[in-house]
């Protein structure tokens, strides 16, 4: 029962920071404009290394492909489907 206890307790620890970080990156999303507009440069190129995975020039054009996992909420903005997997027709 103490063992039970214990693994209960570090589960709801575990979905506590889980909370914390998502909705520090949420907040993070919400305000990235801002953010960026206002750092130094130096930060800029911090963030731009974070979020691109080789940016690239194809004829005049900038290709700024995302790193994972951003890449993956661009990819879900383009559908109304956002739970893929788990989605049956509703007839």
């Amino acid at each position: 029962m103490d063992e039970l206890d214990r693994k209960l307790v570090e589960f709801t620890n575990n979905d506590k920071s889980f909370v914390v970080t998502a909705e520090h990156l949420l907040r993070l999303a919400a305000n990235a404009k801002k953010i960026f507009e206002s750092s130094q440069p130096a930060k800029k190129n911090k963030i731009l290394r974070a979020l691109l995975a080789n940016p690239t020039l194809n004829q005049k054009r900038l290709q700024l492909p995302l790193l994972k996992p951003f890449s993956a909420l661009t990819s879900g903005l383009k559908s109304q489907n956002w739970l893929p997997h788990t989605a049956q027709s509703v007839t």
